[in-house]
């Protein structure tokens, strides 16, 4: 789930995202772990992915974080590999890759270095805060798929809704389907609705997928 932005977001510099990042990828990492083998067919709100799909993508998205953080991006694979894999091996290759990546991106200067992406150029800061975005969102889609009810921290999500309003803009959208901007219209949420169906529903989710 990668967005299409083109220019930095304000202040990106100036914003740390690596705790929040910790954060999310503890809540990604027990989500994982409630996966149960008769789950591994079921559908997510990801129309793309079954739990088995979105479980492979998860396991593909940590080193490519990893990398990003080292400040030499990889993108030349698009197979998580995980095809065969026992739940328990891959809820130990996520654990390792996601430790992987929150190491490269212990020094300051990874956050401010320019890194090139396939589809944009963006500040280090901006890079973590997308997938920071990305992976909160993910867990989500894998939580309900797998009827889990995770406690969301409000920090990251409230960080990760302000990324996604300036980087995933309304008039951009094409639908789920779509390669280009696979992200269908905002649904509308009630006043006071919880965060995390907010952000869900900024990416073109129901937030009451079941």
């Amino acid at each position: 789930m990668e967005t299409t932005q083109t220019n930095p977001t304000p202040n990106a510099a100036d914003l740390d995202p690596r705790p929040l990042f910790a954060i999310a990828a503890r809540t990604a990492t027990a989500v994982i772990d409630g996966v149960t083998p008769d789950q591994l067919d079921r559908p997510t709100p990801c129309a793309a992915f079954v739990v088995r799909d979105l479980l492979d993508h998860l396991v593909l998205v940590a080193p490519r974080i990893a990398s990003l953080g080292r400040g030499t991006p990889d993108y030349s694979s698009d197979d998580g590999g995980t095809a065969g894999w026992t739940l328990t091996e891959i809820s130990s290759a996520f654990s390792t890759q996601i430790a992987a990546a929150e190491a490269a991106w212990v020094d300051p200067e990874s956050l401010t270095r320019m890194l090139t992406l396939p589809w944009a150029t963006m500040p280090g800061a901006d890079v973590l805060r997308m997938y920071l975005s990305e992976l909160t969102v993910h867990t989500w889609d894998l939580a309900r798929g797998t009827g889990q009810h995770p406690e969301w921290d409000p920090t990251v999500v409230t960080e990760s809704l302000a990324f996604m309003k300036v980087a995933l803009p309304p008039e951009i959208r094409g639908d789920a389907d779509d390669a280009e901007v696979p992200f269908a219209p905002v649904i509308e949420t009630t006043d006071g609705a919880p965060l995390i169906d907010q952000l869900v529903a900024w990416t073109g989710r129901n937030p009451d997928w079941s």
